[in-house]
Parts: structure tokens; C-alpha cells; sequence
């Protein structure tokens, strides 16, 4: 690696690489693994110059594939899309990097991935993102069976909402409307 168009002897960063990924914050290198089937990416970021790669740390559950996907880098952080639940099923995971892009964690699992991952920057709205989450029937129903046994988990009082569900709740906000269908209500008669 040079930063002076080899005026001076070039400092070797890494022995190999596999991707080369630039950003105008960030910069990232891919090595594959012995076992040919993970990567091990490394980053950089302009604060540096770009000459100190280091490993990217990522949780332990994070199984890194031949396969990764920078989302974004816009908010002083970095998303990760790592396709870790196997080849053969269209899911991933979701990671969220610090400032360094050095440490990863966990931002959202069962990511949707078809042909590219659904994932779209609000751009109105600093920092919001907007992403396909898959939720199995199976997760569905055993919420359902632990609130009908008490056993509630903070994350099955979360509404789920589906079409059929919206269109209810217009329904009723449109009957009680004045200009909905005609009615008046009891500060009009």
C-alpha cells in the first residue's frame, strides 16, 4: 500500500485480498478464509488515511459467508448484510457497525434478500431505514399460545398488523368521520 504513488518503499497492510471496497469514510478489504467458504473483512477509515487495516469484529453468532453487502454508509456508521443463514435460503442478517467501522452488532435478523436486500434509505428522515423482515407463521403462533398462557415476552405486545387489518382501521376511522358517510355527531344535533 502507497500513499505517495511509490515515491517511497510501499508498507504492506494485508498479504492478500480478495475485494477491494472504497467509500469516501470507509474502506474495506475482503481475505478469504482457508476453508474457502468465510471471508474475514478488514477496514479502514479516512481518519487514518486509509493505512490502518484492521479486522472487523463481529459478533460470534455472525457466521461470514463468501457473500457480504455494505448497505450503507452515510451515517457515520456502516450496514452490514451478511447472507449467513446458508445458501440456499434467501435470508440474512442485518449489522450495525460503530464509527470505525471496526465492531459490528446485531441490527436486525431474517433479513428478505431476492435478487438484491430491500433496503431503502429514508432520505427526509435522518437516519431511518427502511427494510423486508421476514416473521415465520411459526413465530406468529407460539406468541399467540404465550399470551393466552401469560407468558408474554416484551416483544409479542408489539402489534402485527397485516392488510386486512388496515383497511379495518380506515374503515372505522372513515365511519366516525362527518364527511365520512353523513353522520353528525352529538355536538351538531
Amino acid at each position: 500500500m502507497s500513499d505517495d504513488y511509490y515515491a517511497t518503499s510501499p508498507v504492506m497492510a494485508l498479504e492478500q485480498g480478495n475485494t477491494h471496497i472504497n467509500y469516501p469514510q470507509y474502506m474495506f478489504v475482503s481475505c478469504s478464509a482457508a476453508d474457502q467458504v468465510r471471508v474475514t473483512i478488514y477496514s479502514s477509515t479516512f481518519r487514518s488515511g486509509f493505512t490502518n487495516l484492521k479486522r472487523a469484529r463481529l459478533p460470534r453468532d455472525a457466521i461470514t459467508t463468501t457473500t457480504f453487502t455494505l448497505m450503507d454508509t452515510s451515517e457515520e456508521q456502516v450496514f452490514l448484510f451478511l447472507e449467513n443463514h446458508g445458501l440456499t435460503t434467501p435470508f440474512g442478517n442485518l449489522y450495525i457497525s460503530d464509527a470505525d467501522a471496526r465492531s459490528f452488532s446485531l441490527s436486525m435478523e431474517n433479513v428478505i434478500k431476492g435478487n438484491a436486500v430491500d433496503f431503502e434509505r429514508v432520505t427526509s428522515l435522518d437516519g431511518t431505514f427502511i427494510i423486508n423482515k421476514y416473521n415465520s407463521g411459526k413465530d406468529r403462533a407460539q406468541r399467540t399460545v404465550n399470551r393466552r398462557r401469560g407468558k408474554n415476552k416484551e416483544e409479542d405486545f408489539q402489534e402485527e398488523f397485516d392488510e386486512d387489518d388496515m383497511i379495518a382501521v380506515e374503515m372505522r376511522k372513515a365511519s366516525r368521520s362527518r364527511m365520512g358517510n353523513g353522520n353528525i355527531n352529538n355536538k351538531q344535533r
